[in-house]
């Protein structure tokens, strides 16, 4: 009886050391996959920095005219009230002299 014990006991560490096994391995695979992408990143972070900071940049110019498009429209859209205001002032007095 206590021979069957000791083998069933030993298949089962057995087992369990195979399947550590595997998942060192499967770890081991990873960890080189994330390792050799690590490295691509480390090569090409600085030109990663610098597009970032181009495209921010450039998104800080569109905004700067954007901005100033802006200023000239709320420019134009007081000067056409103006005009009207005027246009209503002359329409009145215009017509109520008649």
């Amino acid at each position: 009886m206590s021979l069957i014990f000791i083998l069933s006991f030993n298949i089962f560490i057995c087992v369990i050391n195979f399947y550590l096994l595997w998942q060192l391995i499967r770890i081991k695979k990873y960890l080189k996959t994330l390792n050799t992408r690590l490295i691509y990143i480390n090569k090409n972070l600085p030109l990663i920095i610098k597009e970032v900071s181009l495209s921010i940049l450039t998104t800080a110019l569109e905004i700067k005219k954007i901005k100033e498009k802006y200023r000239r429209l709320k420019n134009n859209i007081s000067n056409v009230q103006k005009i009207l205001t005027i246009s209503r002032i002359i329409y009145k007095i215009v017509y109520q002299t008649n």
